[in-house]
């Protein structure tokens, strides 16, 4: 073989490999990405907070129920004209309970009827000792019975927007599972500094989060939540909407926020009507 000929070769080959590069850097980030990143990422750079939408709480009703573990204790609101029912949990700790969202009162009554529940355990809800073992499942199940005392369960015509914070999320996850007729009505995720693991979560119910619409909040300084943790929280819920509080250190933007969160929760509910 000549000098020319292998030069040829070589010139051959070196294109070769770069046309390879190149396909596999478009397969990568021209068919991979926009599969799992469906929806729309923004940081809001938080400086102080706006007016939030108002409620007043003294309009708030409240109702028990009782189980097989304990009771429920939840507060609502109802509006009889609407089709959509808000069910809101909140995150661990001594002080939490369904109190933890009356900054977001009216956020969640310019979307629909609204249920904020005291977890098993917490606020005015009882467990016996051995549902606290397993708090995660006792909730999912409290879910359900509110769902069906509320006549949400078997009305197709509700869509359902669910609302969590922390390991309420962890809750959501677990109710979801077990649920498959509510799962199957995807429901509308409202998720902030989430916790959920999805370890014990059924591939197909894997599958089918990658399709639900809704919005994941967090805070860019958030001492619990790197970014690198933001990110995997992401690839669970790849279609939902991701709002970073950029300069914000709040692990409760809800709360510290109220005014941004109801904008930003109300814009992504809008785009999804």
């Amino acid at each position: 073989m000549t000098t020319v000929q292998r030069r040829e070769v070589w010139y051959k080959s070196k294109w070769a490999v770069v046309l390879a590069i190149v396909l596999l850097v478009f397969a990568v980030f021209g068919l991979v990405l926009p599969r799992v990143r469906g929806g729309i990422e923004s940081v809001i750079n938080v400086v102080e907070d706006i007016e939030a939408p108002y409620f007043d709480k003294n309009k708030l009703e409240s109702n028990v129920i009782e189980f097989r573990y304990g009771t429920i204790h939840y507060l609502y609101h109802k509006k009889p004209e609407s089709k959509v029912s808000i069910i809101a949990l909140h995150g661990p700790g001594e002080t939490q309970s369904a109190e933890h969202w009356f900054k977001n009162l009216g956020l969640f009554d310019k979307m629909g009827s609204f249920y904020l529940m005291d977890l098993p355990g917490f606020g005015n809800s009882t467990a016996s000792d051995t549902a606290l073992h397993i708090p995660a499942y006792t909730g999912a199940q409290t879910i359900s019975i509110l769902m069906d005392e509320e006549g949400i369960s078997d009305d197709p015509n509700q869509r359902i927007v669910i609302v969590a914070r922390s390991w309420g999320a962890q809750v959501v996850m677990t109710f979801l599972s077990k649920n498959k007729k509510i799962a199957d009505r995807k429901p509308y995720l409202i998720f902030v500094s989430p916790t959920p693991s999805l370890r014990k979560v059924h591939e197909t119910l894997r599958a089918k989060l990658k399709s639900f619409e809704g919005i994941l909040v967090f805070s860019a300084e958030d001492p619990y939540f790197p970014r690198s943790y933001i990110e995997v929280i992401r690839s669970y819920f790849p279609s939902l909407n991701l709002e970073i509080l950029g300069g914000s250190s709040a692990h409760q933007p809800e709360t510290e926020y109220p005014g941004i969160f109801a904008k930003l929760v109300l814009d992504s509910w809008k785009r999804a009507a």
